[in-house]
Protein backbone atom coordinates (compact mmCIF):
# COMPACT_ATOMS: atom_id res chain seq x y z
CA UNK A 1 0.00 0.00 0.00
CA UNK A 2 1.12 3.38 -1.59
CA UNK A 3 0.07 5.91 1.42
CA UNK A 4 1.15 9.96 0.85
CA UNK A 5 1.75 11.17 4.39
CA UNK A 6 -0.23 14.57 5.01
CA UNK A 7 1.40 17.43 7.26
CA UNK A 8 0.04 20.63 8.13
CA UNK A 9 1.99 23.80 9.80
CA UNK A 10 0.57 26.55 11.17
CA UNK A 11 2.71 30.19 11.74
CA UNK A 12 2.30 33.84 12.08
CA UNK A 13 5.49 33.45 10.29
CA UNK A 14 4.24 31.91 7.59
CA UNK A 15 2.59 34.95 6.13
CA UNK A 16 6.13 36.22 4.29
CA UNK A 17 6.83 33.77 1.56
CA UNK A 18 10.94 33.43 2.43
CA UNK A 19 9.49 32.40 5.87
CA UNK A 20 8.54 29.04 4.05
CA UNK A 21 11.45 27.93 2.54
CA UNK A 22 12.39 24.94 4.74
CA UNK A 23 8.14 23.68 4.43
CA UNK A 24 9.38 24.15 0.87
CA UNK A 25 11.99 22.11 0.72
CA UNK A 26 10.08 19.51 2.47
CA UNK A 27 7.10 19.20 0.14
CA UNK A 28 9.28 18.33 -3.01
CA UNK A 29 9.18 14.62 -1.41
CA UNK A 30 6.43 13.56 -3.89
CA UNK A 31 5.38 11.09 -0.83
CA UNK A 32 4.49 13.94 1.11
CA UNK A 33 1.36 16.49 0.81
CA UNK A 34 2.20 19.80 2.76
CA UNK A 35 0.15 22.54 4.14
CA UNK A 36 1.23 25.57 5.35
CA UNK A 37 -1.74 27.62 7.26
CA UNK A 38 -1.01 31.25 8.21
CA UNK A 39 -2.97 34.47 8.70
CA UNK A 40 -4.54 36.15 5.67
CA UNK A 41 -3.27 39.49 7.73
CA UNK A 42 -0.74 39.51 10.53
CA UNK A 43 -0.54 42.93 12.31
CA UNK A 44 2.90 43.45 13.23
CA UNK A 45 4.49 46.49 15.17
CA UNK A 46 5.62 47.49 11.67
CA UNK A 47 1.76 47.30 10.50
CA UNK A 48 -0.08 45.21 8.68
CA UNK A 49 1.04 42.11 6.50
CA UNK A 50 -0.86 40.21 4.20
CA UNK A 51 -0.04 37.03 3.53
CA UNK A 52 2.33 36.56 0.36
CA UNK A 53 1.65 34.00 -2.38
CA UNK A 54 4.28 31.18 -3.12
CA UNK A 55 6.15 32.38 -5.83
CA UNK A 56 5.62 31.26 -9.14
CA UNK A 57 8.94 30.33 -10.25
CA UNK A 58 9.21 27.83 -7.53
CA UNK A 59 7.72 24.69 -8.39
CA UNK A 60 6.98 22.77 -5.40
CA UNK A 61 3.83 20.72 -3.90
CA UNK A 62 3.28 23.21 -1.25
CA UNK A 63 -0.28 23.81 -0.32
CA UNK A 64 -1.13 27.44 1.03
CA UNK A 65 -3.97 28.35 3.03
CA UNK A 66 -4.98 31.73 4.39
CA UNK A 67 -6.55 31.54 7.81
CA UNK A 68 -9.33 34.57 8.98
CA UNK A 69 -7.08 35.13 12.45
CA UNK A 70 -7.75 37.37 14.69
CA UNK A 71 -5.22 38.82 16.83
CA UNK A 72 -5.93 41.52 19.87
Amino acid sequence: MNRRIRILTIGHSYVVAENRALVREVARYPELDVTVAAPAVFRSGLGPIELQPEPPALKSNLKLKALGARFT
